[in-house]
């Protein structure tokens, strides 16, 4: 709702007492532009005609004080008038407008609390289950490790042994990807050097890189600051970066590059691969959406959720067979700081 209707609903103008105003004020103006000079005319004549017939010709009362006053305290009235009721008269007093807040808007904040309500209610559900079912998880993956110590050497024990552990790992890796995915850790939010934190993942991932012999190219812009989490900021790179290495071929090309605006920071992750669909590019960020046979489908979504809770937006561009970029735009931080990762 807009201060007009928010002034209008304090003072109660009805549309029927903006139009009195304006009336108000046409009567005002009449009053000046033709009353007062008839009345000045006529209390002239009158005093001339008094003058004649007492024979006192030379006697010219002065101009009264008092009706210098009058006339200007009644050109100010009118003026005040004038100027005042167009904008009483057009004043939107309607009903509707002076509903506040309307039923639309209290219907969508219902909707909104609803929707925070229910986030919340999902993260806490979710902290609790993670937490539930990586208790036992914890203790199962010490016994199977103690079996695979017990007893006579069975090649077959220690081979299903170590399956059993692989497996935990993965359940484990899914129970970190949904603590991260449910919101269940909340952000920092402190002032982040992100050529060095692009640099330090860079370093981390080259050894990757180079066992796969992929050229991994990094172009870093000027130092700076951005307002966000250094966790998630690392874990979101080395997502992209891993996915990168995934899709280019050996001897491809992975690159990171960096620049600056003067309120904006981009870093984009492109790579040589076999790229994406059109359906598989609407879809990428959507949870467990993967074209991986052993992918969980929650990376790319866990990288758009952090993007957003630092204040930044994650895009991307890409073709079959053309390969794909991301894009990370984040706010600059003025205060520069230098801030390791």
């Amino acid at each position: 709702m807009n201060r007009q209707n928010l002034w209008a609903r304090k003072y109660n103008l009805p549309r029927t007492m903006s139009w009195a105003i304006a009336a108000l004020g046409l009567v005002a103006l009449i009053f000046v532009l033709f009353a007062l000079p008839a009345y000045y005319e006529l209390a002239t004549r009158l005093d001339t005609t008094e003058r004649i017939s007492t024979a006192h010709l030379e006697d010219r009362r002065p101009f009264s004080p008092y009706w210098r006053w009058l006339v200007i305290f009644s050109y100010l009235i009118a003026m005040c008038f004038i100027l005042l009721s167009p904008v009483l008269a057009a004043w939107p007093t309607t009903k509707a407008d002076l509903q506040l807040p309307s039923g639309r808007d209290e219907a969508e904040d219902a909707l909104e609390e609803d929707d925070l309500r229910r986030q919340s209610l999902i993260s806490t559900m979710a902290a609790g289950t993670i937490h539930e079912i990586r208790s036992p998880l914890t203790a199962a993956r010490g016994f199977v490790q103690l079996i695979g110590t017990l007893g006579p050497e069975n090649e077959l024990t220690k081979k299903y042994s170590e399956y059993a552990l692989l497996e935990m790992d993965n359940i484990e890796r899914l129970l970190q990807e949904f603590t991260l995915l449910s919101k269940a850790v909340a952000p920092k939010s402190q002032p982040v050097n992100l050529l060095d934190a692009a640099h330090n993942v860079c370093n981390i991932m080259g050894a990757v890189m180079l066992e796969r012999n992929i050229r991994l190219e990094f172009d870093g812009a000027q130092p700076a600051c951005i307002l966000g989490d250094p966790f998630y900021l690392q874990k979101v790179l080395q997502h992209l970066l891993f996915n990168a290495a995934d899709a280019t071929p050996p001897k491809g090309r992975v690159a990171v590059r960096m620049h600056s605006g003067d309120d904006q920071i981009w870093i984009t992750v492109s790579d040589t691969g076999v790229g994406m669909t059109k359906d598989n590019l609407e879809h990428c960020f959507d949870p467990f959406f993967s074209t991986k046979d052993s992918g969980t489908g929650l990376g790319l979504a866990i990288c758009h959720r952090m993007v957003t809770e630092m204040h930044g937006r994650i895009e991307v561009q890409s073709e079959p067979e053309a390969g794909t970029t991301f894009r990370l735009t984040f706010p600059l931080y003025r205060k520069r700081a230098s801030v390791e990762l």
